[in-house]
């Protein structure tokens, strides 16, 4: 392998393992966040969970804010009753983060 070659191959590990670790550093953000729900993760183009609970149509999400490692949360319109309704079922006001 020419030393060209393994210098394109090492930078495209490296950026793997950056990849994996960013990866692992946001589930590890969400789960610390939210201990209380279960999430499902999807790498994408960019790093997303999703996560269900009783009465809803669409589930909420969450994501790294662009540019930055804070987690952003959202959920459909549709589904903030039962999101109340959920959450005033676990002895607490709605927590949006």
């Amino acid at each position: 392998m020419s030393e060209r070659a393994l210098v394109e191959a090492e930078s495209r590990f490296d950026a793997e393992n950056r990849t994996e670790t960013a990866f692992l550093d946001f589930q590890k953000a969400v789960h610390d966040a939210r201990p209380d729900l279960t999430f499902t993760f999807d790498r994408g183009p960019s790093f997303q969970a999703k996560w269900t609970f009783p009465g809803a149509r669409f589930g909420g999400s969450a994501m790294w804010l662009s540019g930055t490692r804070d987690l952003g949360w959202g959920m459909a319109q549709v589904d903030i009753d039962a999101w109340r309704t959920y959450e005033a079922s676990c002895g607490r006001e709605p927590r949006w983060t």
